[in-house]
């Protein structure tokens, strides 16, 4: 799986990467739109708007590198944009754009997204595809689009190797790793103890790199979690299930991600995201 419906994530998780991450990361939210043929490509030099001209085949963009500089590197271009994917060339059609094609989307329209500000486009979307040697290459729409929260998706290799880097510095600041679960345990102040649910997701998190995750039946990590919970706190049989007996409450399997989503992800998101803070 390449990417994560945005909308699958957890509320808390969502707010960070929409707020935090995405802004260090170009490529991290984006969306999947059937474009076709329906867009432009179009370059500019660093921040010289005059600059910014439109491409629509190969000969075009050699022109345009020539006169800004004959020594930039087509080859890092392409690595780092993928501009010769969307244009005329001489081994290829101009790309046409389905819904298996990733838009990444800018930090500021992701949040507008978020909150619901999005609409739509006034003109068209300017989708930035990366930067190389100082040359901007830009996506832009012949038509507006209207984008809510339901069309974002999360690169999966971006999220979790940038997810994975803030618990390795985490873990590497909270020593021991024991002192983890009494910092999540002051968060909750009114808390004598971390529940079942917390103190498995926190366990979740520090081992695999990453917060747990329910994309759908298949794609869950609710096992793991109810298996770190049984083996913690025990679990005994009533009727026909397991159940886990912690401060008079019974917590059933059923239970663990309405948990999670709805109290405990809020705790350790803060915990790990903003740990310093």
């Amino acid at each position: 799986m390449k990417s994560i419906p945005f909308n699958k994530l957890v509320a808390p998780e969502r707010d960070y990467i929409a707020y935090e991450l995405s802004h260090f990361s170009s490529r991290l939210i984006g969306i999947y739109q059937p474009l076709k043929k329906n867009y432009r490509i179009e370059l500019q030099y660093m921040e010289a708007w005059e600059s910014r001209q439109g491409i629509s085949d190969e000969r075009e963009l050699m022109s345009y590198l020539e006169v800004l500089n004959s020594k930039i590197d087509v080859e890092a271009l392409q690595q780092k944009t993928g501009v010769l994917d969307y244009v005329d060339s001489s081994n290829s059609k101009k790309c046409s754009l389905t819904q298996n094609d990733f838009l990444p989307l800018s930090s500021s329209l992701v949040e507008k997204i978020v909150e619901g500000k999005a609409k739509g486009c006034p003109e068209c979307l300017e989708i930035l595809l990366g930067s190389s040697q100082g040359v901007n290459v830009f996506l832009c729409t012949h038509y507006a689009l209207e984008l809510n929260i339901n069309d974002l998706y999360v690169s999966r290799a971006e999220y979790d190797a940038a997810f994975a880097l803030l618990v390795k510095r985490y873990k590497e600041c909270v020593k021991p790793i024991s002192n983890s679960y009494v910092r999540l345990k002051n968060r909750k102040k009114h808390s004598l103890d971390l529940s079942p649910v917390l103190s498995a997701a926190l366990t979740f998190t520090l081992r695999h790199g990453r917060l747990p995750r329910r994309i759908n039946r298949n794609l869950t990590d609710e096992p793991i979690l109810w298996s770190l919970m049984v083996d913690e706190f025990g679990a005994f049989k009533k009727g026909n299930e397991e159940v886990i007996d912690f401060d008079g409450a019974r917590i059933r399997y059923d239970d663990v991600w309405r948990v999670y989503r709805q109290t405990e992800s809020k705790y350790l998101v803060q915990e790990i995201c903003n740990y310093m803070s």
